[in-house]
Formats: C-alpha cells, structure tokens, sequence
C-alpha cells in the first residue's frame, strides 16, 4: 500500500429539471507506505472542483484539480489533473472507464503531460458504503509509473 487520501467533499449546485450537479472538495494526500521498502509517499494538497450528470443510462463525472506537494519525494512538484469517468450502472454495480490527464506544472524533472485510462467496477455495499477497483494503464510515451491498481473505499454521510 503507498498512500492514504482523505477527501471532503460538498455539493455546490445542483440541476432542478436535469440529473446533474457540481461539488467543491479538497483532498489530502498522507505517505502512509513504507519508505524502506519503496513504498514511502509524498503529502500533497489537492481542491478540486467535481461535476456529474446522467446521459442516457451513462453517468458521466469530470473532475479538474490542481495539486501541491508539501512534503516527502514529490514535495515541490505542483500539478493540474482533468478526469473524465463514464459508467454504465447496473444494479449495485458500475463497470466504468476513467480518462486521466496530469501535467506537471512545476518541480517535475519532465513536464510533458501524462494520460492514463483505468477501467474498473464501482461495487455498492450496505452502510452507505461502496468500493471502487481499477487497473491504471498509461497511454503514450510520457508516463511516471507502468500500471497502478487503485481501490477507493467511500462513506457517504
């Protein structure tokens, strides 16, 4: 395991006559892997601004950030991030799609912007709770990592 996240996140505005809605969040980013072993992360700082709707049977997410690293390996690397998610919901469950694009602005040896697609399934549980899996793949040549699995455990409250 490398990192932990912690998000906050609230609704802003949301669509009357349309399934639609945007949020403001802020996230925090705390190492939590072990250093020794490679595992040892940065802290980081992200708000970020969310929006989703339903088109058709598709829901549809798009998230724009900017992050600043404060401590450990990335600590003065700053980054903007735009995520478009499509996922077809099915019950209890969503297979879903992810499209990642981070660019480096500043404190990163190579700025060139990074693209990454991570398919994966959204499972909801009892409690309010659901948990989402997926494989990170880059795609093109400028790629700080080879793959990354990713899971996300939410509380919604």
């Amino acid at each position: 395991v490398g990192d932990s996240l912690l998000r906050g996140q609230a609704l802003a505005w949301a669509s009357r006559g349309w399934p639609a809605e945007v949020d403001l969040g802020l996230e925090l980013t705390l190492p939590t892997g072990d250093s020794a072993r490679g595992l040892g992360g940065s802290t980081a700082l992200r708000p970020f601004v969310a929006a989703g709707t339903k088109l058709g049977p598709f829901d549809v997410l798009g998230n724009l950030s900017y992050q600043w690293g404060l401590d450990g390996p990335l600590g003065d690397v700053e980054t903007f991030q735009a995520i478009v998610a499509v996922g077809y919901p099915i019950r209890w469950l969503v297979p879903f799609t992810e499209l990642t694009l981070v660019k480096p602005v500043r404190g990163a040896d190579d700025l060139r912007p990074q693209l990454a697609a991570a398919p994966g399934l959204e499972i909801f549980l009892p409690g309010n709770l659901s948990l989402s899996i997926g494989v990170q793949l880059p795609l093109g040549s400028a790629h700080v990592f080879d793959q990354r699995v990713l899971g996300l455990l939410k509380w919604l409250f």
